[in-house]
């Protein structure tokens, strides 16, 4: 009997989160403690059952959160990627009237606005610099929405507007 409850504290070293669980032996005289243990053994191993299932579930719960986490960015980085392609065909279909576009920079946008803008640089016929201009395309503000609300394009230095939004080919 002492060798099997002996056997048993053994079994007992968990290892929980990280952290070693251990039932060490009194300096008591053995037998004593084996007395004692025998007793509490099954309140011991339920505590130990409880606090696994606590942990397991803390687990669980922060795997769960981790993956859905991960999926939303996963989302996120495809709604850019088409917002990226659906301003792009915006750009192309805008009239600009008599601009000529010479270049553009990249898409620009704040986490969670539904207003891309991109600077984009007409030629300037009376020779000097390029003609700065600020082009935007704005989503619907529905969280997963791919609908172009409103697309403008605003002169740089004086905020007016600069001509009209084409017909995009489907």
């Amino acid at each position: 009997m002492r060798k099997k409850i002996y056997e048993e504290f053994d079994a007992l070293k968990v290892r929980l989160g990280g952290d070693d669980v251990r039932v060490r032996m009194s300096a008591r005289p053995y037998w004593k403690q084996l007395e004692f243990t025998a007793t509490g053994l099954r309140k011991f191993r339920a505590a130990m059952n409880k606090h696994l299932e606590k942990v397991l579930r803390e687990k669980e719960a922060r795997e769960t959160a981790e993956r859905d986490a991960a999926d939303e960015r996963r989302k996120m980085g495809q709604l850019a990627f088409l917002r990226d392609q659906l301003a792009d065909e915006e750009l192309v279909a805008f009239n600009f009237g008599k601009l000529e576009i010479a270049d553009s920079d990249g898409w620009e946008t704040e986490t969670g606005s539904n207003d891309w803008n991109k600077n984009v640089y007409a030629e300037n016929h009376e020779g000097g610099d390029s003609i700065r201009l600020s082009f935007h395309v704005v989503f619907d503000s529905k969280k997963w929405s791919l609908r172009v609300r409103e697309v403008y394009c605003l002169d740089f230095n004086t905020g007016v507007m600069v001509g009209k939004r084409g017909k995009v080919k489907a």
